[in-house]
């Protein structure tokens, strides 16, 4: 994949369409004839519109765009970077947990997260002042700008260099950062973490119901990117519900969670087996109540 690491430049839609088809046709004929991985800097006029990449700059004012070549994280690199972030957090005091994709991979689900989301057990910080936290603790960890201008925070990535003698090759994993009772997070004390591979974890009911929540939320979004992440989130559910289901687990073993959020679990279990009626005696299983 060939990804542009700029984020401060002015541009029409129209330069940056030839940009990519220049690098496309350079990188595939270099990639034919050598099977290497390819770096290169073309002109980068400055000319209307702002778009944002993820991705560091070497000079954010040099007038170049930089083209370089990334790919996914490996599973022992993310397992790696969410173990040096916990490891940053916790020296300094704070809990924390994870949940999303990365803790549905420790509960051994099948698909691999891209990202990393933490959830920060005190509110004496916010979310960019634990990012900034973390960025001082390792210079691997950089912040960029959002996508979109009008938002005011940054996106924090961790970059892993690979063994590459090209200096642009590398893989770059986001890490989120949430503090309850962001996006509804639950406040777990340290009774309720799960550890898996030196890691703390969301526990696995209430991590199934935050994915439910994440159905919930994609189904009603409007922006396309978002609604079409529900089939992500139907895989992600139908594999926690089953593996819920086998390890026994039922809501009457977590009576910490609070009520606001077991009622709005329950409204959207009945939501989802609407949908998928298949589900409904899995549900009834984990001790929920459906009509």
């Amino acid at each position: 994949m060939i990804a542009l690491r700029s984020y401060n430049y002015r541009h029409s839609s129209s330069h940056i369409e030839g940009i990519l088809l220049r690098a496309k046709d350079t990188c595939l004929t270099t990639m034919h004839n050598s099977q290497q991985l390819l770096s290169l800097s073309l002109p980068f006029p400055r000319q209307e519109h702002h778009i944002y990449w993820s991705g560091r700059v070497k000079d954010p004012y040099s007038p170049t765009l930089e083209a370089t070549m990334t790919r996914p994280p490996t599973r022992e690199n993310i397992v790696t970077v969410a173990r040096r972030a916990v490891g940053a957090l916790r020296r300094r005091g704070l809990s924390c947990y994870l949940v999303g994709s990365m803790a549905s991979m420790l509960w051994e689900t099948d698909r691999a997260p891209n990202d990393i989301d933490i959830v920060i057990l005190i509110t004496t910080y916010d979310a960019e002042a634990i990012k900034r936290l973390l960025v001082a603790s390792d210079k691997r960890f950089f912040l960029v700008p959002s996508r979109n201008p009008r938002n005011t925070y940054k996106v924090l990535w961790y970059e892993i260099p690979t063994a590459s003698r090209f200096s642009n090759v590398f893989e770059e994993i986001k890490v989120d950062i949430l503090v309850p009772p962001t996006l509804n997070m639950p406040f777990l004390d340290g009774d309720n973490i799960v550890w898996k591979e030196e890691l703390p974890v969301c526990p696995l009911l209430p991590l199934l119901l935050l994915r439910l929540q994440g159905w919930e939320d994609h189904i009603q979004a409007t922006r396309r990117d978002l609604v079409e992440k529900q089939y992500t989130d139907v895989m992600d559910i139908k594999e926690l519900l089953a593996i819920a289901v086998e390890a026994g687990v039922t809501i009457e073993d977590e009576p910490w969670l609070d009520r606001p959020f077991l009622s709005a679990a329950r409204r959207r279990i009945q939501s989802y087996v609407r949908i998928r009626r298949g589900s409904r005696a899995s549900w009834r299983k984990l001790g929920f109540v459906l009509r």
